[in-house]
């Protein structure tokens, strides 16, 4: 149970969101990027399936629906860097951004995040 719940004076959670992005859903890899997900031992916490409007967008980024040890740099390493920082093509293969995404706006996923203190 310390597993899925651990002691919070002895680990700092992290929360994640993950969002799948258009070029994923009409390649039907939705399922894939889910399983590439739990497969990377993340626990996902909920799966909801809507058109993100601005404003969902800026309330979703204040509050973020993951937790985990280690949450955050997991992900990071799941879905690969930010295109900020490297190029597409640069990636790795086995990150979900160039798994699933074709170029630097299709890109698969997007990753946020924010530690709980």
């Amino acid at each position: 149970m310390n597993y899925f719940f651990p002691p919070l004076d002895k680990t700092n959670l992290e929360r994640n969101l993950i969002i799948i992005k258009p070029d994923v859903i009409e390649k039907n890899k939705i399922s894939d990027v889910i399983n590439d997900i739990l497969n990377f031992n993340l626990l996902i916490v909920s799966v909801k399936r809507e058109i993100l409007t601005i404003e969902k967008a800026k309330r979703l980024y204040e509050d973020i629906v993951d937790k985990g040890i280690n949450c955050i740099s997991r992900c990071r390493i799941l879905c690969g860097e930010s295109l900020s920082k490297m190029n597409f093509e640069d990636i790795p293969t086995s990150c979900l951004k160039r798994k699933y995404g074709t170029n630097e706006i299709m890109n698969g996923v997007v990753s946020a995040f924010k530690m709980v203190k």
